[in-house]
């Protein structure tokens, strides 16, 4: 469980997160991880995190009306069927090691380590 401190009065309550520490899947997700990076790196609209997004938005000529808005995941829980999000990592991973990570990448998947 954990508690923003930085929520507004009152909103602040205790929800459930999955996280864990030096877990034996930590080494294969970072590799899992690092293979996705060089698959989305050839989309230019995806944003890698605040500085990508800042990078790309003070080169936008945009007009004095826009409004720029976030989104906060309050309830963040991973949807999807598992099978379903595994095949779009297909192509991230060589022919060679495809089979043993789409494994892993069930595995961990299916148990939300994170």
């Amino acid at each position: 469980m954990t508690i923003k401190t930085h929520t507004d009065p009152g909103d602040a309550k205790p929800r459930p997160i999955h996280t864990s520490v030096d877990h034996a899947f930590g080494g294969g997700m970072r590799y899992i991880a690092n293979n996705i990076r060089k698959l989305l790196s050839g989309f230019s609209d995806f944003i890698r995190d605040s500085d990508d997004f800042i990078s790309k938005v003070s080169k936008l000529a945009l007009p004095s009306d826009c409004v720029i808005t976030r989104i906060d995941d309050k309830e963040f829980f991973m949807s999807g069927k598992i099978d379903e999000i595994v095949s779009l990592l297909e192509p991230a991973f060589e022919q060679s090691e495809r089979k043993a990570l789409v494994s892993l990448a069930s595995h961990i998947l299916s148990n939300q380590y994170v």
